[in-house]
């Protein structure tokens, strides 16, 4: 009888193994992907893109242009800025310090425009790399893409260039 027993253990670890292993996920078996929801999500997806791409563009077709302004100095008569911002996103700045430089500074490169509507010139050489769009007028940020804040914070503004 004892073997009797063995036998019956055996097949019972047998068994349990074996419903064991087949619950397991052993990472063969395969997910079913519904062809209908994964053409429903890529839709949205490219919506999203889309839509993205025309808001971007309704900005820079607002923003683009050129734009001056005397901004503050603090050790000469004035900076002047001028800054010109094309349709294909690159732009060109000027920088001059009026009664200290003898030739200004001119930069060239691209821009990109964040949710905030703020504007980041890349590759620019003057300091002035972030400017916030307010109406038809470019509000000129610090280093770090805030507002500047100081008594002479409201001369800080590039105002566009009637063509």
């Amino acid at each position: 009888m004892n073997h009797f027993y063995m036998r019956i253990i055996l097949i019972l670890c047998f068994l349990a193994s074996f419903l064991v292993s087949c619950g397991s996920s052993s990472g063969t078996s395969k997910t079913y992907v519904d062809p209908h929801a994964e053409m429903h999500n890529q839709m949205h997806k490219d919506y999203y893109q889309e839509t993205s791409q025309k808001e971007l563009q309704k900005k820079i077709d607002k923003i683009a242009g050129a734009y001056t302004g005397i901004l503050p100095c603090a050790d000469c008569e004035g900076i002047d800025f001028e800054l010109d911002l094309s349709r294909d996103m690159s732009y060109r700045s000027k920088v001059n310090y009026k009664g200290k430089s003898k030739s200004p500074m001119i930069a060239e490169g691209r821009f990109s425009i964040n949710d905030q509507d703020i504007v980041h010139l890349e590759n620019t050489n003057s300091g002035f790399a972030y400017f916030q769009i307010d109406g038809s007028s470019l509000i000129v940020l610090d280093k770090s893409g805030k507002k500047i804040e100081s008594p002479l914070s409201d001369r800080y503004i590039l105002k566009p260039i009637s063509k």
